[in-house]
């Protein structure tokens, strides 16, 4: 979309994204070699590892003929559109510690409060520092700011009776702004003839709150707060009600605030009541008791969330941070509610706070430290399939998708190190959609003609679907599918680890260099880095008790160990001697 003349066009096409693409790596290059690295080259890799770095904005809504937009990688926009500033900071080296953009809004609601406001609410976004709200007067159209706001509410005022209004809000945090959120609606009051409230009293609680009331309006069923610093200033609405009374809280000490009220009923809204006022309470003495029930839960691998309980007087706090408990705490930012987020943190390390109470007569004592740890950093990996599956016909044998179909993940893992791996546990799955075929044990088996879909799983992530065709009985073989980089985005929390299912095992096993029969595995488990065994020889049960080599399955490697004491799990069932040390035992996959 381009903004030109006052108005919103819509440009596409390759003959567009091309020469736009071609710049910004070109800027791109033009970084890395003032940083003194080489040019990019094919950029694929480094735009995939930049995915959740805030880079990239990511698109939430919308659709081709095919797909929908999701958050996260989507097969309509993949990972979104490049923030270009952010982009090319990133691919020219000068970007060390990745960050993300405020995730988008959720829960947005629009509720009419009169003829000419309306007010906004939202589920907050943890690491925001503000949000902007957009309005448009047709969901057609493309939304223009209207304001913003420093929590998740706005009263959006002065506008027409008995219209239709759309709004779609936006977080901001220190690394930029999200996407905006799914559009609400709501359409103003009309005017009436209803009477507005009166008996409006203010009375001050406290140096931060102020306590109002007033007389009921025949066929209300709610009422609306306004408030003001000046008789004759813009009052704006903060609070609606059913009932006839409200609290104004988050208030100055010693200041003078002026309120009237509205009744709403039947589809309109009164005329405002007469102007009262009221002046908070002075603080007097500075905060004596310092926060108790301080929690610190960490959220991510760079946000912890701190809580406490309110302190009496208190109107705002200061939080203090440390990496060691009897360091040097420093003040890294303060709060009128007692809850906090710190952000911008380094994975896997552990940080400790501390909290005080705060009003106009000074700040009051530290509270008890507490620490946590912040969590791991995901690894964004990759999940590929490559191979052929085989032509089938209905009543055919069954194919091994594992002997047909490679699964590989790959990535990087938390220390920068790459891993690419294959062997590992796939789980097959075919959807109750697909009867002309089902799976078990890895095995595709054909039951009818038509076609279906497969999928394989790892860690619990799904890959692509991968569809074949299952021909009549008798009929000539239909060509078979290929399968090829079938690949979807995952996030783990570790490097998979390849340990294979006891079927992909075949054991030989020699006494003084001469072969003897091991015929199975029968049983096995891992432990650490050991895998031990319960095998059969010559049809008879033995289980591997001791292991004076270690026993080790890394990377797709066979296995070989020089000494082995096997015991019959039976002793009454076999007449070998107890305790027999067999000198070699090798384990050779099959793949």
């Amino acid at each position: 979309m381009i903004y030109s003349n006052g108005r919103w066009g819509e440009v596409g096409g390759t003959s567009v994204a091309a020469p736009e693409w071609a710049g910004i790596l070109a800027l791109a290059d033009q970084e890395r070699i003032a940083n003194g690295l080489g040019t990019l080259g094919a950029a694929n890799s480094e735009l995939y590892a930049l995915a959740n770095s805030g880079v990239y904005n990511d698109i939430t809504s919308g659709s081709n003929s095919s797909y929908s937009c999701a958050t996260g990688y989507d097969m309509v926009t993949g990972l979104g559109t490049p923030n270009v500033y952010k982009l090319v900071t990133a691919l020219g080296g000068a970007q060390t510690t990745p960050v993300s953009t405020p995730t988008v809004p959720t829960g947005v609601t629009a509720s009419a409060v009169s003829s000419t406001q309306v007010n906004l609410t939202w589920t907050a976004v943890p690491s925001a520092t503000s949000y902007k709200i957009y309005r448009t007067t047709s969901s057609s159209l493309i939304p223009v700011l209207v304001g913003t706001s420093l929590t998740p509410t706005f009263g959006d005022t002065d506008l027409t009776k008995s219209t239709t209004y759309y709004y779609a809000v936006s977080a901001v945090g220190t690394s930029g702004e999200s996407g905006q959120s799914v559009q609400v609606s709501a359409t103003t009051l009309s005017s009436s003839s209803m009477a507005s409230p009166i008996g409006l009293t203010a009375i001050p609680t406290s140096s931060s709150q102020i306590n109002l009331s007033w007389g009921s309006v025949s066929g209300a069923t709610s009422y609306t707060i306004y408030i003001s610093t000046s008789p004759t200033g813009n009052f704006r609405g903060i609070v609606s009600t059913g009932t006839t009374s409200a609290t104004s809280v988050g208030l100055s000490a010693g200041t003078t605030y002026y309120y009237t009220v509205t009744a709403t009923g039947k589809g309109a809204q009164s005329p405002q009541s007469a102007v009262v006022s009221a002046t908070t309470l002075t603080a007097s003495t500075a905060v004596s008791s310092a926060p108790s029930g301080l929690t610190a839960t960490p959220t991510s691998s760079s946000q912890i969330n701190l809580s406490w309980t309110p302190v009496s007087g208190a109107t705002s706090y200061k939080i203090y941070r440390s990496q060691s408990s009897a360091g040097t705490y420093t003040l890294i930012g303060t709060s009128s509610v007692p809850s906090y987020t710190s952000t911008a943190l380094v994975q896997k390390t552990t940080y400790y706070y501390k909290v005080s109470a705060v009003n106009s007569s000074g700040e009051g004592p530290l509270s008890t430290v507490v620490s946590v740890t912040t969590l791991q950093a995901p690894i964004l990996a990759k999940l590929s399939i490559n191979g052929t599956i085989p032509a089938l016909t209905a009543g055919s044998t069954g194919v091994s998708l594992s002997n047909t179909l490679t699964v590989t993940v790959s990535g990087t893992d938390q220390s920068g190190n790459s891993f690419n791996l294959k062997g590992l546990n796939i789980t097959w799955t075919v959807p109750s959609s697909t009867t002309c075929a089902t799976v078990s044990n890895g095995i595709l088996t054909p039951v009818s003609a038509g076609s279906g879909t497969v999928y394989a799983s790892v860690n619990g992530i799904s890959s692509n679907s991968l569809t074949f065709t299952v021909g009549s009985a008798g009929a000539i073989a239909i060509n078979s599918v290929q399968a090829s980089n079938g690949m979807v985005l995952l996030y783990l929390n570790e490097v998979p680890k390849i340990l294979p299912t006891l079927s992909q095992f075949a054991v030989a096993q020699s006494i003084n260099g001469a072969t003897a029969v091991v015929t199975k595995v029968i049983a096995g488990v891992e432990r650490g880095n050991v895998i031990l065994l319960q095998i059969a020889r010559n049809e008879l049960t033995y289980a591997l008790q001791s292991v004076y080599d270690s026993v080790s399955y890394l990377g797709g490697t066979p296995v070989k160990s020089n000494k082995f004491t096997i015991l019959p799990t039976n002793n009454s069932s076999v007449s070998q001697t107890v305790g027999q040390q067999f000198s070699h035992l090798t384990f050779i996959t099959h793949s």
